[in-house]
């Protein structure tokens, strides 16, 4: 999984696949529940959010705010307050508007306990 970084999510989401919450949110767990998806994202520790291959999530901009740890995996960030750690999925690619592209490898945030 390729993480692409934090940005702001508003009332009128990013992504507009399915959402849910979790006690055991992780990176790992909502790339599991986003499966046929091309991004999921993390937010507020303990949601997961899926996305298609065409939504811009990079519409409201880049955040600062995600540092929330994961409720399923406490040594990972998931997000923040309206801000979502987002990841493309394995064998997709994703060009942001700042040129920034991913399509393999695995790439998490993870803060010492």
């Amino acid at each position: 999984m390729g993480y692409l970084g934090c940005y702001t999510d508003r009332n009128d989401r990013v992504f507009s696949g399915p959402m849910t919450s979790s006690a055991d949110n992780s990176p790992e767990t909502c790339k599991a529940a986003c499966e046929g998806y091309a991004f999921y994202g993390l937010q507020y520790g303990k949601q997961c959010f899926c996305g298609a291959s065409d939504e811009d999530f990079t519409r409201h901009g880049e955040s600062q705010e995600c540092l929330l740890r994961c409720t399923g995996d406490r040594k990972s960030i998931c997000g923040g307050v309206w801000a979502m750690n987002v990841y493309v999925m394995d064998g997709y690619e994703s060009s942001t508007n700042s040129g920034t592209s991913s399509s393999s490898g695995y790439s998490s945030i993870s803060v010492g306990v």
